[in-house]
């Protein structure tokens, strides 16, 4: 809790107890639609995910690499 709100006062969003847990950019608290923002993570998440894995198989292919082995 106590890195939770040294990122917050470094961002300067409210640390009060009663501040909104969730907060937009402008510092406004996001609706109660928390699910279109979740939803809008994970798609920013598979994105940055596969631009990762495509990036990756380039590099590997320009420079003859082995592939690393992941795992999930």
């Amino acid at each position: 809790m106590q890195r939770c709100d040294e990122l917050r006062r470094a961002l300067g969003i409210d640390v009060r107890p009663e501040a909104p847990a969730f907060v937009r950019p402008d510092g406004s608290p996001v609706s109660g639609d928390l699910d279109r923002w979740r939803r809008a993570g994970r798609l920013i998440n598979t994105s940055l995910e596969s631009n990762g894995g495509m990036c990756s198989s380039l590099l590997q292919n320009r420079h003859g690499l082995v592939p690393e082995e992941t795992h999930a």
